[in-house]
């Protein structure tokens, strides 16, 4: 046979595609339809293949048939509350997707409906389940009420959260690198292990906040409320503190170099361990601290520490500072004078 004598098959691949075409329009639009059709012809080819058995042998055709209904009820149920699973699932993750999508559209806008709808998603999406590792990059949630949110792993760089309520959020290993929390309501918010480099927390309210660990270098704490705040190991250099309320506050371990604590209050609060080269204490309260087992370089070191600091009074420090103490900087020793 010659290759023009040879069928041509683009009709058969045309006629092809048209059935194709054809059945995923019925699938697509009307699906009872196409089922009643499936039924029918399965009708057509099993039901006269089973007369002459019905026929023959009615009563056992009849048992077998029962029997077969029960098999099918069984089947049904088993079957069913699988594809009803399933079918929840599927709906969870469109649901999720489309709490994602939405979010990630808001993105970027400055608008107290941004705010609205991304927090609002943001809830939603906790509701679903999803409480690890959401992107809010920038996102604008100024005044935003996400108290008791779960932001676990999220990541917040640059978000704008001024004023936003985050009263006992979770926000550990979260990452808030140069988020604006300016007045934010973090009081017992969860931030172990998080990521603050540069943040701007003045006047925020993180009493009784929960911060070991985390990574503030360069944030700003000034007029901030850190009473009993939880800060153990956490990295705080170049922090400043300026005017703040540390009364309480756990800083054991911390490293606090070149951190201003110029005019903060501290008392009562625990700085053990701490790391404390290039810090400034000036005008701050420092009564009833615990400085014992403090880290400085040197003397000299020490001695500019507390420079401008009127007293230390009641303040608890390890033997060998205090002695050294006593040596370069004796006027903190002193009693002040009685009116």
């Amino acid at each position: 046979m010659t290759p023009s004598d040879r069928p041509d098959p683009a009709p058969r691949r045309s006629r092809l595609s048209r059935w194709r075409s054809r059945l995923e329009t019925l699938a697509a639009e009307r699906p009872v339809f196409l089922a009643f059709c499936v039924f029918l012809g399965a009708a057509l080819v099993v039901v006269p293949l089973s007369l002459p058995f019905y026929l023959s042998d009615t009563s056992n055709f009849l048992e077998n048939i029962a029997a077969e209904a029960h098999g099918m009820v069984f089947d049904l149920l088993v079957i069913g509350w699988f594809m009803l699973w399933l079918n929840r699932l599927a709906e969870r993750r469109l649901r999720t997707n489309r709490y994602r999508e939405e979010i990630d559209d808001y993105l970027g806008w400055h608008s107290p409906e941004a705010t609205h709808r991304i927090a609002g998603n943001v809830r939603r999406l906790n509701r679903n389940g999803i409480r690890k590792g959401l992107k809010l990059t920038e996102a604008y949630l100024k005044g935003a009420n996400l108290a008791g949110a779960h932001l676990e792993h999220a990541d917040l760089w640059g978000a704008n959260l001024h004023s936003a309520g985050l009263h006992g959020a979770l926000l550990s290993h979260a990452n808030l690198a140069g988020a604006n929390l300016q007045s934010a309501d973090l009081e017992r918010a969860i931030l172990t292990g998080a990521d603050l480099r540069g943040a701007n927390l003045t006047e925020a309210d993180l009493e009784r906040a929960f911060l070991e660990d985390a990574d503030l270098r360069g944030a700003i704490f000034t007029g901030a409320d850190l009473q009993f705040a939880s800060l153990p190991n956490a990295l705080l250099t170049r922090a400043r503190f300026v005017g703040a309320n540390l009364r309480g506050a756990h800083l054991e371990g911390a490293d606090l170099e070149g951190a201003d604590f110029g005019g903060a209050t501290l008392h009562g609060a625990s700085l053990d361990g701490a790391r404390l080269d290039g810090a400034s204490f000036a005008d701050a309260d420092l009564e009833r601290a615990d400085l014992t087992g403090i880290v400085v370089s040197d003397a000299a070191a020490l001695a500019t520490l507390f420079e401008g600091v009127r007293s230390i009074r009641g303040v608890k420090l390890s033997t060998e500072t205090e002695a050294t103490l006593r040596e370069v900087a004796p006027h903190l020793f002193r009693q002040p004078a009685r009116v």
